[in-house]
């Protein structure tokens, strides 16, 4: 009889021994399934923002390319050739769409992934804002070269028949050509444009800019010559969707 009542107790002893190392254990299987949690999500949560991101960098670039078109379209056409395309300058993750900057780099050293790059090469580059940073900055994913137009083209902001005109900013208007209009809170001069660019000096950089709380545009681009030299010019206008006429 003792000895039946001593094995009852053994495996009682046992079972308790065994409910406390389970209550024991639970907390810390509890914290690290809490943990594995966390870290899944912020994983997940970086993947779609990096998707997100690359989604509308790659929407961005497809606009340059109907941009690239439309201009390609009035420098070859003919004297009364005119063109619209369309814009949104909305943002990619973190990075704030502020610009579309077209410029000229007369030095080949610039234009390494063009295909017509010997004497020098045309670009759209479309400009974001990083606002942690204060700076601007190509977004070189998104970056077009306009590999058929001519060199000897020249820019111009439409200020005839533009109302909004005021959004572009060219050498003839702002120190800061390669910015902005409304340029934000920055900390380097012409928002990446190489200081020695010849190109600050003449017709051949223009950088249109959004306005406050504006993200839609309709880029109209006409044809016209230079009454001095003769060359093609761009007569470029950059409208918000309540000042397209």
């Amino acid at each position: 009889m003792s000895k039946t009542i001593e094995f009852k107790t053994c495996r009682v002893k046992r079972r308790h021994e065994w409910l406390s190392r389970g209550q024991a254990s639970a907390p810390i299987e509890l914290v690290v399934a809490v943990i594995i949690l966390v870290a899944s999500m912020g994983l997940a949560f970086t993947v779609l923002q990096s998707t997100q991101s690359a989604q509308c960098i790659d929407k961005t670039k497809s606009q340059m390319r109907g941009l690239e078109a439309v201009m390609l379209d009035v420098a070859l056409g003919s004297p009364s050739t005119l063109r619209e395309t369309k814009l949104e300058l909305s943002s990619c993750g973190a990075d704030s769409i502020e610009a579309i900057r077209i410029v000229y780099y007369d030095s080949p050293s610039y234009c390494a992934k063009c295909s017509t790059s010997a004497a020098g090469c045309w670009k759209i580059e479309p400009l974001a804002y990083r606002a942690s940073e204060k700076e601007y900055f190509v977004v070189p994913d998104a970056v077009i070269c306009v590999n058929n137009m001519p060199g000897r083209v020249l820019l111009e902001a439409d200020e005839d028949s533009c109302s909004s005109s005021g959004l572009i900013s060219t050498p003839h208007t702002s120190g800061e050509a390669g910015c902005p209009v409304n340029v934000k809170d920055h900390k380097s001069i012409n928002c990446g444009l190489p200081p020695t660019l010849s190109s600050l000096s003449n017709s051949k950089l223009l950088t249109m800019g959004k306005a406050p709380g504006e993200t839609q545009y309709t880029v109209r681009i006409a044809k016209a010559f230079d009454t001095a030299s003769g060359d093609p010019r761009l007569k470029i206008c950059f409208m918000g969707k309540e000042q397209v006429t």
